[in-house]
């Protein structure tokens, strides 16, 4: 893996943890608490439906807002890295 690959991965893997706003001539950093159902199956490389049925195993923690889940970053994480 050459070094422009390796920043790209290591830039890819960060926009779902960071994302950066300009407020006036400032950038301010704003860090995501929470990852979508898209994220869990982009992030594990799974289908929609194992994405719907892991969220909703109850391995980690997650919030319903009406129809629309999100799922705990930190929850997930350590789930992940005990895996």
């Amino acid at each position: 893996m050459t070094i422009t690959e390796t920043i790209t991965l290591h830039l890819s893997v960060r926009f779902f943890e960071r994302r950066f706003i300009m407020v006036g001539q400032k950038e301010t950093l704003i860090v995501k608490k929470t990852y979508t159902v898209q994220e869990v199956m982009n992030l594990l490389s799974i289908c929609r439906s194992k994405a719907y049925e892991l969220c909703n195993s109850g391995q980690f923690s997650i919030l319903r807002i009406g129809r629309v889940i999100r799922v705990n970053k930190a929850s997930f994480d350590d789930w992940f890295n005990n895996q």
